[in-house]
């Protein structure tokens, strides 16, 4: 295994997720590349309706500020997870910050990056009583690659 892609969403699972697969790069001196993915601002309105009201408010100057704000809040968090991994001795991290559906991005970025496996989190920030969230449920079904779920 060379390549083992890690999405990460900062739930309690992907930090398994994150740690289980840096465990694993690092016993195979795989390289590691960190992917999260940012819902687009149409989704994020969605999940807060205060961000919507905000949007309807404000100029199309200040969506895009609020656009540059969340990607600079998304680089931060996977630069943070890949010091983590670096921490423990993996030296070859790559990280990449998506915007869209995030079961298709991180499917999209396993092609892209000739990723031999995916290591996910069983569940993402959503609260569930389900086994696998949407998310990790998609990407196990519809990946070409081994799906590692953390749980």
């Amino acid at each position: 295994m060379k390549n083992i892609l890690i999405a990460i969403d900062g739930s309690d699972d992907s930090s398994k997720a994150l740690d289980l697969g840096g465990e694993l790069a690092k016993s195979m001196d795989s390289k590691v590349v960190l992917v999260a993915v940012q819902r687009s601002l149409e989704d994020i309105q969605y999940y807060l309706p205060a961000l919507s009201y905000f949007l309807k408010k404000t100029k199309q100057e200040d969506e895009e500020e609020v656009k540059e704000k969340f990607a600079s809040i998304g680089q931060q968090f996977l630069d943070d997870s890949k010091k983590t991994l670096e921490e423990k001795g993996l030296t070859n991290v790559k990280t990449v910050l998506k915007w869209g559906r995030p079961a298709d991005e991180i499917l999209k970025a396993a092609d892209e990056e000739g990723a031999d496996m995916i290591v996910i989190g069983c569940r993402g920030k959503h609260l569930s009583k389900r086994l696998l969230g949407s998310v990790s449920d998609e990407v196990s079904e519809r990946s070409k690659v081994s799906v590692l779920i953390a749980r």
